[in-house]
């Protein structure tokens, strides 16, 4: 694809013959109109803060409801507030640069904190239209049980699925490559299980299950991660965490 600044139409044409996107920069609904008579499918308005934000689309979007609208760049930044603002004016997508690849995460090669901030965007892109606060299981967690210790758990699981294996402050955990991972308890006690929900968005999840009946034990809020317990178990006794990770 091809992302430019302005709106050139010799390479709206050469896009179109090649079959390749390209989405330019338009920063007047005269502009839009003109890109998608030269066959643009998505127009990146720029500059998009000072063409008038979410208010800009809403107002296009009006009487041109079949116009798609990207904005990009430091408009849009990967907060809740400012990305469920463009996607509830009725953008079709949102491009993020420097605010998502941060570069102390870049220098550092924090894979994960980029991925975790990238799962966070898409999980408030998903509630602004109408998804789920609820984006899956996190994982499951196991207790130390039948004369077992945890580490002897998190080994097996490490040995028979060749899982890495890492060591916490109260827990192991065993993942692979793909999503997912398992946690296992060092402690037991009377619980035999756990699961956690993984969550877009946690003061908003929260909220949403207490409208439901449910109640909470006290949270745990670090600057990367939050996590609650519900008081409430399943029907076969396991109990529900919510964790949301930065």
């Amino acid at each position: 694809f091809i992302v430019g600044s302005v709106f050139n139409p010799e390479v709206a044409r050469v896009c179109n013959r090649r079959k390749v996107a390209y989405m330019p920069g338009c920063g007047s609904a005269s502009e839009i109109s003109e890109a998608e008579e030269a066959g643009v499918e998505i127009c990146k308005i720029f500059p998009a803060a000072s063409v008038g934000g979410p208010d800009f689309v809403r107002a296009l979007l009006g009487p041109t409801p079949w116009s798609r609208i990207m904005p990009t760049g430091a408009a849009v930044e990967a907060t809740r507030d400012n990305i469920q603002a463009w996607f509830k004016a009725g953008v079709a997508a949102v491009g993020i640069g420097g605010n998502l690849l941060r570069p102390q995460w870049l220098e550092a090669q924090d894979w994960t904190s980029i991925s975790r901030l990238a799962a966070q965007v898409i999980g408030w892109i998903r509630e602004a239209r109408g998804g789920s606060l609820y984006l899956g299981v996190e994982h499951p967690g196991l207790y130390p049980y039948g004369g077992a210790t945890g580490r002897e758990i998190a080994e097996w699981y490490s040995r028979a699925f060749g899982f890495r294996m890492s060591e916490g402050t109260t827990s192991f955990f065993v993942a692979g490559p793909g999503p997912g991972r398992i946690e296992v308890l060092k402690e037991g006690g009377t619980d035999r299980s756990h699961v956690a929900i993984e969550v877009a968005d946690f003061e908003a999840a929260m909220a949403d299950l207490q409208a439901k009946g449910f109640e909470f034990e006290t949270p745990k809020i670090l600057p990367d991660v939050k996590a609650v317990f519900l008081k409430q178990t399943d029907p076969a006794g396991n109990r529900v965490h919510l964790i949301w990770r930065r």
